[in-house]
């Protein structure tokens, strides 16, 4: 599983815009710790296998790479 944490600066409209962003994108939540975040192993294989496309921002291409 990939993992990643949100970054909260304080604003919370701001800070929930990030998180949508994420949601968007297939991650979930950890119930316990809302802002920390995980996307499952299908979808990552998902991308890698280039059945789902992503922005390179999200998952670069070099990290890709690494994972085939």
């Amino acid at each position: 599983m990939l993992m990643l944490d949100v970054l909260d600066c304080g604003d919370p409209e701001r800070t929930g815009r990030r998180k949508a962003l994420y949601e968007n994108y297939g991650f979930r939540a950890l119930e316990a710790e809302p802002l920390r975040m995980f996307l499952p192993m299908g979808t990552v294989r998902m991308v890698v296998d280039g059945e789902l496309e992503w922005p390179e921002t999200v998952l670069p291409r070099i990290f890709k790479s690494e994972l085939r």
